[in-house]
């Protein structure tokens, strides 16, 4: 039998959306009776086999998802630099009325206790101080072990994000980290560069996960992409397009290839779910640019078999890299797992630059500008059927070694007593 599972984390248990889907991943099979989910995400819609034990939890005033960069971009909101100090310092009275009073951890045992759930096994995948500190007090309260996933530097953007109150929040968080620490069987993170970095930061060793994922394929046997017989150079982009994070990035891309679409036959595929829609159809252009909606992941396994190279973009400001500075993003390990040429786009010291040459995995594109893009891309376009059939293949068994999640979310299944994954999705 598995342990009962107390899930914290931003964002709920999800297949297709957001940072729930490695948790998810690692978690799946678990039984429903045996889990009680507390998220705060109210975009992400919970798997549904897990609807039932997923709560939301009460949004606080000061503790928004993003609570104080101002954003640029379709329905962006700017603020002044007094209207958001004055953010800052009602938010940080917050922080000190919650430590004072316990009023997170106060509501949250309610919740549970009512339900009549009894935690064995913290697992939490926090994305801010507010779950850190939840994760804490909640597996002191019941005195049960933890399973912290980190999955990008949280830590690092929730100080950027504070400003001038950074060092107050940097000092709490590793505080809740040393706190913790005693409880935790088991720290992942999602690279091997983001793991040796909180290992030395909070002295709390982490292991990688590598955004584990599914085998897409099924057990279908693999293959490189038949040779093309004309037609145009297919780049699939999917996953969401956060203007900060992706989109702005994607944009900027998207100028490039409606460019070279001049010279060379090449199509851009933008697949995002529906919230994203704004951004994705603004860029289009058709039969170069084309956002071809949602789909599902069967289908959409079809489009990244049916592509020339996959697309991951991560923004170029150095004050928004903060969060993936050192991650590997999720939609890599599906690009890998389909045996595909990845192309990376933005900011130079993203580790999925490093990755992807490290590994010989497709080409990193590190710089902004149009003309350079343009020229990188050309220089993959020449690639001969055998390079980009031996690149396609390293990638699978890259994708073997070190994102299956039946190898990757072993020991964290064994803290919980969840035995093997599941070989079916």
């Amino acid at each position: 039998m598995s342990k009962n599972i107390l899930y914290l984390a931003e964002n709920a248990l999800s297949p297709i959306q957001g940072g729930g889907i490695v948790a998810y991943a690692l978690l799946r099979g678990a039984p429903a009776e045996q889990m009680f989910g507390l998220y705060s995400y109210q975009s992400i819609t919970p798997a549904p086999e897990y609807a039932q034990c997923m709560h939301l939890l009460p949004r606080r005033d000061g503790w928004r998802e993003r609570p104080f960069r101002p954003t640029f971009g379709p329905g962006a909101i700017v603020e002044g630099p007094i209207a958001l100090n004055l953010r800052r310092l009602r938010a940080l009275a917050l922080h000190f009325i919650d430590r004072v009073l316990g009023r997170d951890t106060r509501d949250a045992v309610a919740r549970i206790d009512a339900s009549g759930f009894r935690p064995e096994v913290v697992f939490t995948a926090p994305l801010t101080y507010r779950m850190l500190r939840l994760a804490r007090t909640l597996a002191a309260h019941y005195a049960v072990p933890v399973v912290i996933l980190n999955m990008d530097d949280w830590m690092s953007e929730q100080v950027g994000i504070w400003g001038p109150l950074g060092g107050y929040i940097r000092g709490a968080i590793a505080g809740e980290m040393r706190a913790i620490a005693p409880r935790v069987q088991q720290a992942l993170s999602n690279s091997e560069r983001l793991a040796e970095e909180l290992t030395r930061r909070y002295a709390l060793r982490h292991e990688t996960a590598n955004n584990a994922c599914y085998d897409l394929l099924r057990g279908a046997p693999w293959a490189p992409r038949p040779p093309r017989a004309g037609g145009p150079v297919v780049i699939t982009f999917a996953g969401a397009l956060n203007w900060h994070l992706q989109g702005e990035t994607l944009v900027l891309f998207s100028y490039a290839v409606a460019e070279l679409a001049a010279q060379r036959s090449v199509e851009l595929h933008i697949y995002t779910p529906w919230e994203f829609a704004p951004i994705a159809n603004q860029i289009s252009i058709p039969g170069k640019v084309v956002y071809k909606g949602f789909c599902p992941k069967e289908e959409l396994v079809k489009r990244y078999l049916d592509s020339d190279f996959l697309l991951a973009t991560t923004t170029f400001d150095d004050r928004n890299i903060l969060l993936f500075k050192h991650s590997l993003a999720t939609k890599l390990s599906d690009y890998l797992c389909v045996g595909r040429p990845v192309i990376s786009v933005g900011h130079s010291q993203w580790a999925v630059h490093d990755y992807v040459e490290e590994h010989g995995a497709g080409i990193a594109i590190r710089g902004r500008d149009i003309g350079a893009i343009k020229r990188k891309l050309v220089e993959a376009f020449d690639w001969s059927e055998e390079k980009r059939a031996a690149v396609s293949g390293a990638n699978r068994a890259l994708w073997s070694r070190a994102h299956d999640v039946t190898i990757m979310g072993a020991k964290a299944r064994e803290a919980l007593d969840l035995g093997r994954v599941p070989a079916e999705l």
